[in-house]
């Protein structure tokens, strides 16, 4: 395995908050048919706490898993930052040299407030995964998820395919503060919602985070057959922070409370109608 290091460094006068800072990075697309392809990134703290504009410093390495150093190259580094509490959330783009070889790559985002925190996540380079089924344009609007629910969109899968991971668009600007932890959940039909087939990993999102593609892991990869399935989200105890990009269609999202805490109910169960089409996809492969 090679590692990409991407390191953040933030110039100027920052005000920590009481509580330790806790940092996630995401990429997209988080995997690249060529390795000289521009990967976009989002690296953020939560909570942050500062009080003028702030330069930001970048630089990065990439090393290869014997520690030699590679090429690649960066640009375009942004820092949003508010007034007050709120996550603190740089943007940033990279690419790697063209002559590096297909295969799985550790990116680590690297900030310094106060502490140094740091977060790793993967690139792929060749092999990229297939869409299988879903929206994948972000929607027009979002809805906030209520504490303990869960909410789903009806899809069709066209073909025999594996599906590894979901990706939904969201973002953390339900709530000023907090997080909230949230799980992408895959149902049967049966009319509606019917048996349960699979459940990410869990993911946090903080109160703050822009919104992005946001991608979940499937626990573990599923064998699926074609035909229509109900594909959601499921959120936690914490109320209304995380929000759901989504378009009006008739019927399009069923909903109801399941708590978090002790997991995916087996059958969907009894649940609410809207015209919600939530930016919902999975990936994987035929």
């Amino acid at each position: 395995m090679r590692l990409v290091r991407i390191a953040l460094v933030a110039i100027g006068a920052f005000v920590a908050t009481a509580s330790p800072a806790q940092a996630y990075v995401t990429l997209f697309p988080d995997c690249v048919a060529k390795s000289d392809t521009d990967v976009h990134g989002r690296f953020g703290l939560y909570p942050f706490n500062y009080y003028e504009p702030v330069d930001a410093g970048f630089f990065e390495s990439v090393n290869d898993s014997a520690g030699n150093y590679v090429d690649s190259s960066y640009r375009d580094v942004r820092l949003g930052y508010t007034n007050g509490s709120g996550a603190g959330e740089y943007s940033f783009t990279f690419k790697l040299a063209a002559n590096q070889q297909p295969g799985l790559y550790t990116v680590t985002a690297y900030g310094d407030v106060g502490d140094v925190e740091a977060e790793s996540t993967t690139l792929r380079v060749g092999g990229c995964d297939s869409v299988l089924f879903g929206k994948t344009s972000q929607g027009g609007a979002f809805s906030g998820m209520s504490a303990d629910a869960k909410r789903a969109s009806p899809f069709t899968l066209f073909a025999p395919a594996t599906a590894s991971r979901v990706y939904a668009y969201v973002d953390g600007k339900g709530s000023a503060g907090g997080s909230q932890v949230v799980r992408a959940v895959l149902y049967r039909n049966a009319g509606g919602p019917g048996s349960l087939v699979t459940r990410s990993f869990a993911v946090t999102i903080p109160a703050g985070a822009s919104g992005h593609w946001q991608p979940f892991y499937l626990a573990p990869a599923v064998s699926l057959s074609p035909g229509k399935y109900w594909l959601g989200l499921q959120s936690g105890a914490t109320h209304g922070v995380a929000r759901f990009a989504w378009d009006s269609q008739p019927k399009a999202r069923q909903f109801n409370l399941d708590a978090f805490a002790d997991g995916s109910s087996s059958a969907f169960g009894p649940a609410a109608v809207d015209d919600q089409l939530m930016s919902i996809y999975a990936m994987g492969s035929y």
